[in-house]
């Protein structure tokens, strides 16, 4: 049973799921402001509408074997404002996607690694299709592995675990993905690939490596080669106020200063250790702001600008901060639980970065804050909800969540 508060409630398939059932035939929506122990609760649902189709080869026999079917729906392409993605495995050469909101979709079908009777089979994907469309015809061509080899930015080999992706050139990356296999010395291969279609490569997740991109490349180029920068390092320790080490668990990030911390090695995120050194991993050559403190510690955030990856001697001094605590309610006085608490003392720049998560009780407690006003609000939607300032250091606070 859910504590006292107010909750949201998502009714439906939402996002990403497995095989269709009778459940999946409505159209998934919120209903926002319920309240925990609300009985014969009534919610009107819209049956949706259903993409229907039958997969075949290039000869049009009927292909039976493992397939992922994917429908995505980009907004700018929905008349109903609605971004919607759904995914379903299915046999026997027929798909059914149902519970769509009105609007056009573009329909993906990927052969899965089980698929051993065609694996020459290449995905497909129709643009534009309307949903409640019948009779749905996706073509698999037939193609070719494509191989190639990591290297990182000096030419030599990467090797190690990772993963390496295909997908339709220029194409969204909800549909279409083809999944390869990383081999022996940094060589991999990805397919097979449509012949006359040129693809993206993707190289992830490799270990002291950047994401490496590779575009506009076909099963009939050779020797394809994918580069992953070398990741950097910024090191340094993090003092107290006398100069000490401050223990282990301060929280330490860094921002690149040039584009956005989405922007590949542009943002890394972790905490001192006992004798308050720390390694921030995973940078691009970039000039980065390095910050150090605020919650889930008791130091007062404090940021170093201008700091190249690679530095390995850098030094923060914090100084200790205040407290914020008290309790989280609803307008009926109901505790509101388990939700993230912004805090911004007007010394955090755009953003406030200084957050906590409430208790199951509707406590809260925000450490690392300078003495002065704070403004407290909740991540809940665009723009937060705001519970107003109010004068730290303080407890027994009082805050009411408003109606909206």
């Amino acid at each position: 049973m859910p504590t006292a508060g107010t909750y949201a409630l998502d009714i439906g398939f939402i996002g990403y799921g497995d095989d269709a059932s009778t459940f999946d035939e409505w159209i998934p929506m919120r209903v926002e402001g319920v309240q925990a122990g609300a009985r014969d609760l009534r919610v009107s649902v819209v049956r949706g509408r259903t993409i229907e189709g039958e997969i075949v080869d290039e000869s049009g026999a009927r292909v039976t074997s493992r397939m992922l079917v994917s429908v995505s729906s980009p907004a700018e392409a929905n008349d109903s404002g609605h971004w919607g993605a759904k995914r379903i495995d299915v046999e026997g050469g027929e798909f059914r996607v149902p519970g769509l909101v009105p609007g056009r979709y573009d329909v993906s079908v990927v052969p899965t690694l089980r698929n051993d009777d065609g694996a020459s089979l290449c995905s497909a994907t129709i643009d534009n299709v309307d949903a409640g469309a019948r009779g749905l015809v996706v073509r698999l061509p037939r193609g070719a592995m494509l191989r190639g080899r990591l290297v990182d930015d000096a030419g030599a080999s990467v090797v190690g675990a990772g993963w390496v992706y295909a997908y339709p050139e220029n194409r969204s990356r909800v549909g279409g993905l083809v999944e390869g296999r990383v081999e022996a010395g940094g060589r991999f291969r990805v397919g097979p690939l449509a012949d006359g279609r040129r693809y993206d490569l993707s190289a992830r997740d490799f270990a002291g490596h950047l994401d490496g991109f590779r575009s506009g490349v076909s099963s009939r180029d050779a020797d394809v080669a994918i580069v992953l920068a070398r990741a950097r390092q910024i090191r340094g320790r993090v003092v107290g106020e006398d100069g000490k080490p401050v223990a282990d668990g301060v929280p330490v990030r860094a921002v690149c200063e040039a584009g956005s911390p989405a922007t590949a090695g542009g943002y890394s995120l972790n905490a001192t250790r006992a004798d308050g050194t720390f390694v921030l991993d995973g940078l691009a050559d970039l000039v980065f702001t390095v910050q150090a403190g605020g919650d889930p510690s008791d130091y007062v955030e404090v940021a170093a600008p201008d700091v190249k990856a690679g530095t390995s001697n850098l030094v923060l001094r914090v100084v200790t901060g205040i407290r914020l605590q008290g309790t989280l309610v609803d307008v009926r006085g109901d505790p509101v639980t388990e939700v993230l608490l912004l805090a911004d003392d007007g010394h955090s720049g755009d953003e406030p970065r200084t957050r906590t998560m409430v208790e199951p009780d509707g406590t809260f407690e925000i450490r690392g804050l300078r003495a002065g006003r704070v403004r407290l609000s909740l991540p809940l939607a665009t723009p937060p909800v705001e519970l107003g300032t109010f004068e730290a250091p303080a407890t027994g606070l009082r805050v009411v969540v408003p109606v909206r």
